[in-house]
């Protein structure tokens, strides 16, 4: 059985306000797992990160068989993948995004501050040619096991 974190600790930008959220999370939940309600809440938008931080192409295929194992329409599994934790692939691949649109003088992470690693995404259309949601619940499980 689930038990709903108080309403007082609403969803917050401020680190202080994460961890008394996750502090919150393991009353209910003492032996530490968390569940989803709990991922959704501590999870942020992150447009910088720890470049020097290395991904292991394990933990990447981690990620996308949660992704694999999550609702897609009509189970046709359309959705593809291409994994990188290599600088040089890495470099490639982040030349080609676009970085927060809203922020129209920002472009991107500082050297440094980039990605350690990506899971590229891609909708195969031999296999279907809409792919309703699909991508967006793969990313959002992908994210989850992340934050995890």
């Amino acid at each position: 059985m689930y038990h709903r974190l108080p309403l007082h600790l609403e969803r917050t930008r401020s680190p202080e306000k994460r961890a008394d959220v996750e502090r919150e999370a393991t009353k209910f939940h003492p032996e530490g797992v968390k569940m989803i309600a709990d991922l959704i809440r501590i999870n942020r938008s992150y447009r910088r990160f720890h470049q020097d931080k290395k991904v292991t192409m394990e933990t990447l295929e981690k990620l996308v068989d949660l992704a694999r194992h999550s609702a897609c329409g009509a189970n046709l599994q359309s959705l593809k993948y291409i994994l990188s934790c290599e600088a040089s692939t890495n470099e490639l691949i982040f030349k080609r995004l676009g970085w927060a649109a809203y922020l129209k003088d920002w472009k991107g992470p500082a050297e440094g501050e980039k990605p350690a690693a990506y899971i590229v995404l891609l909708g195969d259309t031999k296999i279907h040619t809409n792919f309703f949601c699909d991508h967006g619940i793969a990313c959002q499980s992908m994210l989850l096991g992340a934050v995890e």
